[in-house]
């Protein structure tokens, strides 16, 4: 017979060697490492993991727990359980563990006697913690001790003075190239890759854990594509991750892209964050100035605006390709202008792009049903994660309507102040938050007047707006992934007459399903004409799946159009 010990009889013995891989932000996960660490110190202790299937919180701490035990020998086995109740593979992993213990402890047994040392008496046993100190009397080892931290490599000011070059992968296309003329504006050699996703997922899914998330494998797949490619010398590069939403996965976007990167030789590569408004490391050879922050911002603004007048504008086109033409020339315009917006310069830009797509041509407006397109951030904005759903809905014979990213970025940055507590350990407080949205707004507000004062364009509603909108279904405490900015989205497009809307998801993806997928039953009793369709997207859905979903959303939308007698 075994004994069975859980992980949390035996965490408070050992201490894993830090810093981790992973970032380590949850109580279990951290009892895990734990536990993982002691077994590495004990020749009659192993280790079993139970892991949910398709957890992605629980894919986090395979590598990393992997990586503790076969550091020291050991032997790592992962059991993933489901609702299938046959138990076989289980057993047979379990018999498979066992055998391969007991032909290990032959094989050592056998190897002691040729040498010398009397079987069954183990090698010399380390007498120190990894960190040098005594190890207490009941935690004397009986195996050696490695230490397994990874220290993170940091970019230096020698390396920003030596040329490197920064990659990061697009989020939006029409947005990063306003973020990345930011980052070159504030002297970063910034790189924006444009995302092939055959390429990308094919090559994430050979270093990133299939459990993990769909955007997460496309941003390591088309980083560590370019780096194969050759098109940059790998001894002067460093990459550049978004570090987003704490408490989920994408949590440790940068840790997975580290692993990545050491797992395919190239450990030496610098990973940087991107994070405006909760940085959580430093980096000595590049930090953002004030002025970055504020480019970033007009950036995005631009971009937001473009993006929206494009949507209204396109599928009405007297003359096809003109509104493409003419995002393409306000969009050179406003990069050149970006280092040197100020509030005069900006507000005279945004009106006269508002006062070009007023007067374009086009030909039978508002002819069409109008489709809304929300859903997690990668995946709504990312044509090659989505596979193209705005021209797809476009070419079916629909005007797209799609909220700007910039409320996400407000939205993250309001999540991070309301937080109970902050990484320096200060608690958010309502008036930062305040003072925070204050500015962006006064920011903002000449864009939107310019909209409000147009014939074919409306401005969003605040971001406070849309929370209070957004709190009639969902909490305003619920900020995982898109948290309520995701309901209220698809509110603010009802609550204008958008009643077709799609929801696309990353599969797999808890916390956005659970604002999304999971309030769409309250969302049509407050809104009974609402039609709204969810799409998954992963590396291995089906297209035609995809596709069948928004043909049927589609086709219901054209329906109703025709009988209000549109």
């Amino acid at each position: 017979g075994l004994a069975v010990l859980t992980e949390d009889s035996v965490a408070h013995l050992a201490r894993p060697d830090r810093p981790l891989r992973v970032y380590d932000e949850w109580m279990y996960h951290s009892r895990l490492y734990a536990a993982a660490k002691f077994v590495t110190t004990r020749d009659n202790v192993d280790l079993i993991q139970l892991n949910s299937f398709g957890c992605g919180l629980d894919a986090l701490t395979t590598d990393q727990v992997q990586e503790i035990l076969e550091a020291s020998g050991k032997v790592y086995t992962v059991l993933k359980i489901d609702q299938v109740s046959s138990l076989g593979a289980a057993r047979i992993r379990v018999r498979s563990l066992l055998a391969t213990l007991r032909r290990r402890k032959e094989m050592e047994a056998s190897h002691r006697g040729r040498s010398g040392t009397p079987a069954g008496k183990p090698d010399a046993p380390a007498d120190a913690r990894s960190d040098g100190g005594p190890l207490p009397p009941y935690l004397a080892p009986n195996r050696p001790f490695r230490s397994t931290a990874v220290p993170r490599k940091v970019y230096t000011r020698e390396m920003s003075e030596n040329g490197y070059t920064v990659i990061l992968d697009e989020v939006a296309p029409l947005h990063f190239e306003f973020i990345e003329q930011a980052y070159r504006d504030d002297g970063c050699r910034a790189v924006v890759l444009a995302t092939d996703r055959n390429e990308a997922v094919e090559v994430g899914l050979r270093y990133v854990n299939n459990d993990l998330c769909y955007p997460l494998v496309i941003t390591v797949g088309q980083i560590l594509h370019t780096i194969f490619s050759g098109d940059f010398d790998t001894d002067k590069l460093a990459v550049m991750v978004d570090k987003a939403c704490p408490g989920c996965r994408a949590s440790n976007y940068i840790s997975v892209m580290r692993r990545a990167l050491h797992d395919a030789g190239y450990g030496h590569i610098p990973v940087l964050p991107v994070s405006f408004f909760t940085p959580f490391e430093s980096h000595p050879g590049y930090q953002p100035s004030f002025r970055m922050f504020y480019e970033a911002i007009y950036g995005s603004l631009i971009a937001d605006l473009l993006m929206q007048c494009l949507y209204r504008t396109r599928p009405y086109e007297a003359e096809p390709g003109s509104a493409d033409a003419l995002v393409a020339r306000w969009k050179e315009h406003c990069k050149a202008c970006l280092s040197g917006y100020n509030q005069k310069r900006f507000t005279a830009d945004a009106r006269r792009i508002v006062h070009d797509f007023d007067v374009l041509p086009l030909v039978d407006d508002r002819s069409k049903p109008r489709v809304g397109v929300v859903g997690e951030v990668f995946v709504k904005f990312n044509p090659a994660a989505n596979n193209q759903v705005v021209e797809l809905v476009e070419s079916e014979g629909c005007e797209v309507v799609m909220n700007g990213m910039f409320d996400y970025f407000l939205y993250q940055s309001i999540s991070a102040r309301e937080a109970p507590e902050e990484p320096d350990g200060k608690a958010g407080s309502m008036s930062s938050m305040q003072m925070l949205v204050g500015l962006v707004d006064s920011l903002r507000a000449p864009l939107d007047e310019a909209l409000r004062c147009s014939k074919r364009f409306e401005p969003s509603s605040g971001l406070f707006e849309q929370r209070a909108r957004a709190e009639r279904i969902i909490s305003s405490e619920n900020t995982i992934g898109q948290g309520w900015l995701l309901t209220a989205d698809i509110m603010e497009h009802l609550e204008r007459g958008v009643s077709d809307v799609i929801c696309v998801q990353a599969f797999g993806c808890l916390p956005n399903h659970i604002v999304g997928r999971g309030t769409i039953r309250a969302i049509r009793r407050l809104y009974p004409d609402a039609n709204i369709c969810a799409v998954d997207y992963d590396p291995g859905a089906s297209e035609v799946n995809q596709l069948n979903r928004i043909k049927l959303l589609v086709s219901v939308a054209f329906s109703r159009f025709r009988a209000e007698g549109r």
